[in-house]
C-alpha cells in the first residue's frame, strides 16, 4: 500500500489529497492509507452503519455532529483556489472538500469565480487537522453556528510558512497564544526572572489549547489544575503554535454570530537563535 502506486493499483490510491499530507517535513513519504484515511474518506464516523436505502450513515444517538465553516476572507477569495481543502479527524478519517459552485456566467463561458468557503461536518469533541492544497489564506475564518453550550472542536491547521499567526475572536478581540504574554514568548520571559518556571527544569513547557484535561490546563503531554496555567486551554479562540508540526491550534466552541474564530497572517516571521560559547 505504497502512496505512490498509481491509479487502478488498488485502495491505496488517492487523488487531490494535499502534498502537504504525503511527506514529512524532513521529505520522507507518509503512507496516507495507514495515518490519515486509515479508516477511510469522508466524515469520522465511528459506531455509524451504513444504510443502502438512505445512502448514508446511521451514526448512534449519543454521537453530536456540528457544521464548521472554513472561510478565506482574502481579497481574491473567489478568483484563487485553495481546494480540496483536507479535514482530518484524529481517528482516521479525512474528508476532502472542494469549491462551490460558479454561478455566475460572463461572454460565451463561465466567470470562472468559486467561493472559497467550506462547509465541513464534524464530531463534536475531537480533534481535527486541516490541510489546503493552495497556499493558506491570509486571514481564515471558523465558524461553528449551531452548536450547543460545551460543544466543542479543536482544529489544528497546517502553514507552509512560518510567518507570525495571531487569533482574534470577531475579527477585533485578540486571543494571545498560550505561551505569549504581551507579544512576548513566556519561555525568554523565564530565562529574564520575568515569569515563574512551568516546569522541573526551572525552563518553560509549552502549555497547549486541547480538548483532553477538565481542568482545562495541559502543559507538555500533562494534564494540571487549572491554577497552573496562566489562561484555560480549552475555551473557545485559545490557541497555541506547534512550531514542531508548523500548525495552529485553536479552540472553537459555541459562540455569538459575532464571536467567530478569525487567524490572521502578520508579514513577519518567527525565529529562533541558539548561541554556543567555549570557555
Amino acid at each position: 500500500g505504497h502512496p505512490t502506486n498509481t491509479a487502478g493499483q488498488g485502495l491505496w490510491w488517492y487523488p487531490q489529497v494535499p502534498s502537504a499530507m504525503q511527506t514529512t517535513r524532513e521529505g520522507g513519504v507518509v503512507n496516507v492509507s495507514d495515518t490519515w484515511v486509515k479508516n477511510g474518506f469522508g466524515v469520522s464516523r465511528p459506531g455509524c452503519t451504513l444504510v443502502e436505502a438512505w445512502n448514508a450513515w446511521k451514526c448512534p444517538s449519543a454521537s453530536s455532529y456540528r457544521r464548521l465553516v472554513i472561510e478565506s476572507m482574502d481579497l481574491d477569495h473567489e478568483i484563487r483556489r485553495i481546494s480540496p481543502v483536507a479535514v482530518s479527524s484524529d481517528d482516521g478519517y479525512t474528508d476532502l472538500l472542494n469549491g462551490a459552485m460558479d454561478h455566475g456566467w460572463c461572454f460565451s463561458y463561465t466567470c470562472l469565480k468559486r467561493l472559497m468557503t467550506f462547509q465541513s461536518i464534524m464530531a463534536v469533541g475531537k480533534t481535527y487537522t486541516v490541510h489546503f492544497t493552495g497556499s493558506n489564506p491570509q486571514t481564515l475564518r471558523l465558524l461553528m453556528p449551531d452548536a450547543e453550550e460545551g460543544e466543542k472542536v479543536l482544529v489544528r491547521i497546517y502553514y507552509q510558512t512560518k510567518s507570525r499567526l495571531q487569533v482574534f475572536l470577531g475579527g477585533e478581540d485578540f486571543m494571545e497564544d498560550l505561551n505569549f504574554r504581551d507579544g512576548k514568548r513566556k519561555e525568554q520571559l523565564v530565562r529574564d526572572d520575568k515569569w515563574a518556571s512551568n516546569d522541573a527544569a526551572g525552563g518553560w513547557t509549552d502549555e497547549q489549547a486541547s480538548l483532553d484535561c477538565a481542568s482545562g490546563c495541559k502543559v507538555g503531554d500533562e494534564c494540571r489544575a487549572t491554577s497552573e496555567c496562566s489562561r484555560r486551554g480549552d475555551v473557545h479562540g485559545a490557541n497555541w503554535y506547534n512550531k514542531k508540526e508548523q500548525m495552529i491550534e485553536v479552540v472553537v466552541s459555541k459562540h455569538s454570530t459575532t464571536q467567530f474564530v478569525e487567524i490572521q497572517t502578520f508579514p513577519s516571521v518567527q525565529v529562533s537563535v541558539g548561541l554556543s560559547v567555549s570557555v
